[in-house]
Formats: structure tokens, sequence, C-alpha cells
């Protein structure tokens, strides 16, 4: 997340935000549970398609609130290639 969608977003990349964003929708490591994981995903990407760095940037944080204190304990060590 750091290297893929925060960096590229604290510089303006939003090519690069879309791009890790389109791939961060089928990571989902608990689609059956986490359903609105997809769709904040893609609420991010095309905030970023469209120079909306504001709304890319509320995404990443809905998606946060949402999943990150989970994802940490039980999916960490996961590997995203």
């Amino acid at each position: 997340m750091r290297t893929h969608v925060a960096a590229p977003l604290a510089t303006g990349k939003l090519d690069e935000v879309d791009q890790a964003l389109q791939r961060l929708e089928s990571l989902n490591p608990a689609p059956d549970k986490w359903q609105n994981w997809s769709k904040i995903a893609r609420e991010g990407a095309s905030a970023a398609r469209e120079g909306d760095a504001k709304g890319a940037r509320a995404a990443c944080g809905r998606c946060h609130r949402a999943y990150r204190r989970a994802y940490n304990q039980n999916h960490r060590a996961r590997r995203v290639d």
C-alpha cells in the first residue's frame, strides 16, 4: 500500500494510483465477508482516473477504517505479488 498507493498519491501520480487500486480490488482476502472492499477500490480508482486526488484519498480512508485492523491481524504476512 505504501509503495503502490500512498507514495504515488502523495506525489500526484494519479495514473499509478488508478492502476494500483484496480489491482487492489482483486486482492480482497475475504470477499464473502469484506464485500465493500471492491467497491471502495473501484471508487478510489475512478477518482484517481478523473484527477480527483481528494476522492482517491477519501476512498483509502474508508477502506482503512473498515478493514485495516482486521487485515493486519489476519493477513499481514500474506504475499500479494
